[in-house]
């Protein structure tokens, strides 16, 4: 447990900060759970808009830097590949 004032901000902080960093990785990993199982089922329309989503959720986690910006980029490039491939 931190003694001095500015510690147990640093620590507040920290624990408010990662709370939200947790919520957005957990959008963006359903985001892309979802796109994989649509693209599976040959449901490219459906696909097609949870991409959309994804790509403006993973743009805004890596700005953030809550993942990544190599992360980013392979993640939207499988799944867009994945989406691109149904028939």
């Amino acid at each position: 447990m931190p003694n001095k004032p500015s510690a147990k901000k640093d620590l507040r902080k920290s624990l408010v900060r990662a709370k939200a960093n947790t919520r957005i990785k957990t959008n963006v990993k359903s985001l892309y759970k979802k796109g994989l199982e649509l693209a599976k089922e040959s449901k490219k329309v459906e696909a097609e808009g949870t991409v959309q989503s994804f790509q403006q959720a993973v743009d805004k986690a890596s700005k953030r830097r809550v993942i990544s910006t190599n992360k980013a980029r392979r993640m939207k490039s499988t799944l867009t590949k994945r989406v691109n491939a149904i028939a």
